[in-house]
């Protein structure tokens, strides 16, 4: 599901225009419209939404199919080229199931500042899947989300600091966005309230503690 969800969006997205051509800006009623195609002409497709279509027709043979895949394998300079592969590999229905070669293929994405491939490469670095665990590295890529705004990336990261206990750390990441809690993240924020709750009372009877004590041995 999530494969055939992000091909649609990268063939919508890529529609008519190729990644190194600028839009036309055409000006009308004295406002500015960015077209990427003559309203008369059908909508030209890119080499590389051509071959999602082919890949994703259940008629394509797999011979066809393998083509079309080395042929999008080739343009290593397209992040949308990448991250449409690191999913292919990460789900492994029409190739080979390989997390290693999707970890790896989500992170040439990601250095190319695809937001979605930041995403899920933060998301295997944080489940050890394909390599290592690595919550340095997936934090600093979900932040960089979380500071423009991707809900999913703000949840996840709140989830990384959950796991680390950094109870003080879910709060602040997951109180920005309130108003569009799920249960689960819901769920976070009672639990480090909770947690930071006890902790505060467990340091005030700690305190009182210690202040008689001293209160004792001064008597």
């Amino acid at each position: 599901m999530k494969r055939l969800i992000l091909s649609s969006l990268i063939i919508l997205t890529s529609c008519s225009t190729e990644k190194n051509e600028l839009p036309v800006e055409i000006k009308s009623n004295n406002k500015i419209s960015s077209l990427s195609y003559d309203n008369n002409k059908p909508p030209t497709l890119s080499p590389l939404s051509k071959s999602i279509l082919i890949i994703e027709n259940e008629s394509t043979s797999n011979e066809e199919r393998q083509q079309q895949i080395d042929k999008i394998a080739a343009l290593s300079n397209n992040s949308d080229a990448l991250f449409y592969l690191a999913a292919l590999y990460e789900e492994g229905k029409l190739v080979p199931l390989s997390e290693v070669k999707a970890r790896k293929l989500y992170q040439q994405a990601a250095t190319m500042d695809h937001p979605l491939a930041r995403y899920y490469y933060a998301l295997m670095l944080i489940d050890g899947r394909g390599g290592n665990v690595m919550h340095d590295e997936a934090e600093s890529y979900l932040l960089m989300n979380h500071n423009k705004g991707h809900i999913p990336s703000s949840y996840s990261l709140g989830y990384l600091y959950f796991i680390q206990k950094k109870h003080q750390d879910v709060i602040k990441t997951l109180e920005k966005n309130s108003e569009q809690h799920n249960e689960y993240s819901a769920y976070l924020l009672a639990i480090s309230y909770l947690e930071l709750n006890i902790k505060l009372q467990q340091q005030l009877i700690y305190y009182t503690f210690r202040q008689k004590k001293i209160t004792n041995f001064h008597i």
